[in-house]
């Protein structure tokens, strides 16, 4: 994968996807990826090949030209976590408070 370099101290934030998982990224996922100086998520809108379109899902801590509510375009290879519509649907059933 061509990730950004993180301390060892990060990788207990997120499982590393593999290959697989990241071909069977879906519209409605979400993805967590790196401008290089922290994570945030992004909302699966599009996905073309290698490329995937989304909506940045959560506001960003440190000041960048996007933030929350902003469309970008990503590689793949950029991924460093994938939470499913699934999964999502599983987590808003077992606590009310998630939108």
């Amino acid at each position: 994968m061509n990730m950004w370099k993180f301390p060892t101290s990060y990788k207990a934030t997120f499982m590393e996807p593999t290959g697989d998982n990241i071909n069977n990224i879906s519209i409605g996922d979400s993805v967590k990826i790196s401008n290089g100086s922290e994570l945030f998520w992004v909302y699966v809108k599009e996905i073309e090949d290698d490329i995937v379109a989304g909506i940045i899902d959560n506001k960003l801590k440190i000041k960048q030209n996007y933030n929350h509510g902003d469309m970008i375009f990503l590689k793949k290879n950029h991924i460093h976590d994938i939470l499913t519509c699934q999964k999502k649907n599983s987590l808003r059933s077992k606590y009310n408070n998630i939108p």
